[in-house]
């Protein structure tokens, strides 16, 4: 029933669309930009490795932020 409830609730699923957007478009965003990201995750990788590690290792806030900052400069951060 939790699983019912929560897990396949509209506000949820919403959330969850809302995360996938969010990281295929720093991911693309990245890709077209990897002079954006630091040098050290550039260094012996293919630049969509390099791109995948960087957003793995951003906290929530963080992408949240930056996300904003590059798709919605009206946004406040």
């Amino acid at each position: 029933i939790l699983f019912e409830k929560f897990y396949l609730s509209d506000e949820v699923k919403g959330r969850l669309a809302e995360g996938k957007k969010m990281i295929t478009d720093l991911f693309q965003f990245y890709m077209d930009h990897p002079e954006k990201i630091a040098k050290k995750y550039l260094s012996n990788n293919r630049v969509e490795v390099a791109v995948k590690d960087y957003i793995a290792g951003m906290t929530d806030r963080y992408a949240l932020g930056e996300y904003k900052k590059l798709f919605d400069p009206m946004a406040k951060v």
